[in-house]
Parts: C-alpha cells; sequence; structure tokens
C-alpha cells in the first residue's frame, strides 16, 4: 500500500544509532555505501543471536499521527533463516515488534502498521497494555539469525500514513 504522506525520521547517519547486540556478538555501525546504515554483525558462539541498533529519542517522540513505519534494507543474502524487524520502545521499556521480513540481498521496501505490532515478553511489562505512540523512546530496526557473519543495511526510515 502507498502511503499518503510520509515523515523522515533523519536516522541516515551512523551517529544516530547505538549498538545493541546479544552478548555472543560483536557489531560496528558505518554510513551505507548507497546511503543509511550498515550494520556489520558478527557471532562468536552459540546461543541466541540477535542484533538491533537502536535510535534513542530524548526527549521522546510523537508517532502517534501516523499509521506505521516503513524503511528499505538489504542483507548478506537471500537468506530464510535469518529475519529483519523493527521493535518500538516505549516509555517505561515495554517494547512492541513485527513479525518481520526474510533476509533479501538486493534493496526492498517493507512497511508496517503499528496495530500490527505486539508486545515483546523480554521487554519490561506494559501496564495498559498497548503501544503508546505518543511515548516512543526508540526505535530499533535489527535482524535474528543462526549466522555468523551477516550485515545489514537500512534506509530512508520514515513513519507513514496510508
Amino acid at each position: 500500500m502507498k502511503p499518503k504522506e510520509t515523515r523522515d525520521l533523519g536516522l541516515s547517519d551512523p551517529k544516530a544509532w547505538g549498538l545493541n547486540i546479544s552478548g555472543n556478538g560483536k557489531m560496528e555501525i558505518v554510513a551505507g555505501a548507497e546511503g543509511g546504515v550498515r550494520s556489520n554483525i558478527k557471532f562468536t558462539a552459540p546461543g541466541d543471536r540477535w542484533c538491533y541498533p537502536q535510535a534513542k529519542f530524548d526527549p521522546a517522540r510523537d508517532f502517534s499521527h501516523y499509521d506505521g513505519i516503513g524503511f528499505e534494507y538489504r542483507c548478506h543474502g537471500d537468506d530464510d533463516s535469518t529475519t529483519v524487524r523493527p521493535q518500538v520502545v516505549e516509555e517505561g521499556g515495554a517494547t512492541y515488534q513485527g513479525e518481520g521480513w526474510k533476509a533479501k540481498k538486493d534493496w526492498t521496501r517493507v512497511q508496517i502498521s503499528f496495530r500490527d505490532l505486539v508486545w515483546g515478553s523480554y521487554s519490561a511489562v506494559d501496564a495498559n497494555q498497548k503501544l503508546d505512540l505518543d511515548k516512543v523512546t526508540t526505535l530499533r530496526i535489527g535482524l535474528n539469525t543462526p549466522k555468523d557473519d551477516v550485515f545489514l543495511e537500512v534506509r530512508n526510515v520514515q513513519l507513514v500514513k496510508f
């Protein structure tokens, strides 16, 4: 579905993102060769392998005038075992995430409605059990993978209204 309105979130600079990876991995965030940012990711031990670079907002941002988020991504290759997904964190630490998409070697445009995000049981309990879009403190776009050496490039991160 083509959005009728978009708002760029200004996340094309590697300095806008912070490191966030499972304890069995290492990552770096650099400028992407074709715009946006690239996360180079290496896992060195077995276990849960996740990497979710994060953009923190202080003060919290209000996403409530939009229906969802969209971005372009590409990865180390077409890989059905790796899942790319966004996570939205509200004040208090409750995290909501999408089902995600499989890794693709070519630039792929995706978008997801905020209403399709579900609470992550790994995160803080949410007292009102709904994503408070007017109190977004962090946006993460990352991946889960069984692979040792992967990358994720992300560009054109936007809020979208349908």
